[in-house]
């Protein structure tokens, strides 16, 4: 830390922790996924502003909403302020932290790759779609360590429609003529080959659009069922993905 941002902190007191409600001040409203993030923010504002154990057990329920208020009030561990990090444990366990652990497995991730393969994928949006999807789950499951690099570099190319890789790959070889296909391809570079095949800066691009819309509307299953998906609430898509995962791991015995 540098000196000046040190000393700056060592000056900060409980009264220069962000009023409830404010735009920097932390909130919790139940989810386990906030959990993480809401202690962080709290425990980092805690440091900043030289808060002591029992300024903790004093504040932190005014960064909750009411109802969990009155649960953080009824606990013996906050009614005795003696153990900080007892209370924040035993709140993680009331409000189902376990499940941040649970969130995706990696049959989760294959069963979304063998579903998307069959989609249209005909212009860079519905890729980058498929990219921000792919990654909310790989990623998570990449940084929990469950899956390898290389595996979710190979799921990620698994995913993509068959006529989509073909077109990528030979974008590819056209950049590099030595390109290793012994071991899944780099997110870089499937990418960089993804912009340039779906380049919309083609001077013959709007002979084409009308043919491509066409069966971009023909296809339900991506341009209907795509666009509910894109507003679908987070838990409802996980519970939807487990569920088909559960239920393709039931058919294959």
């Amino acid at each position: 830390m540098p000196e000046g941002t040190a000393v700056a902190s060592s000056l900060k007191t409980k009264y220069d922790f962000p009023v409830p409600g404010s735009r920097k001040a932390p909130k919790f409203k139940g989810h386990y996924s906030q959990l993480d993030d809401f202690f962080e923010q709290f425990e980092t504002l805690a440091t900043s502003c030289n808060l002591t154990d029992e300024d903790k057990f004093k504040f932190l329920p005014k960064y909750v909403s009411s109802n969990i208020r009155e649960t953080i009030e009824g606990m013996k561990e906050f009614k005795e302020k003696k153990d900080w990090n007892g209370l924040v444990s035993i709140f993680k366990e009331l409000y189902n932290y376990d499940k941040v652990a649970k969130k995706f497995r990696e049959k989760d991730l294959s069963q979304f790759v063998k579903e998307y393969k069959e989609k249209s994928m005909k212009n860079l949006e519905k890729f980058n779609k498929y990219q921000r999807k792919f990654t909310r789950i790989a990623g998570w499951l990449l940084s929990k360590k469950k899956i390898t690099e290389e595996e979710s570099r190979k799921y990620f190319w698994k995913g993509l429609p068959k006529s989509t890789r073909s077109k990528l790959e030979s974008r590819m070889l056209q950049v590099d003529q030595n390109l290793d296909r012994s071991t899944p391809y780099s997110m870089e570079k499937i990418i960089a080959a993804a912009k340039h095949v779906f380049d919309t800066s083609k001077f013959y691009d709007d002979d084409s659009s009308e043919s491509d819309s066409d069966s971009d509307s023909s296809d339900g299953s991506d341009s209907e069922s795509g666009s509910e998906d894109e507003d679908e609430d987070e838990d409802e898509e996980d519970k939807k993905i487990s569920r088909k995962a559960k239920a393709s791991k039931k058919n294959s015995k």
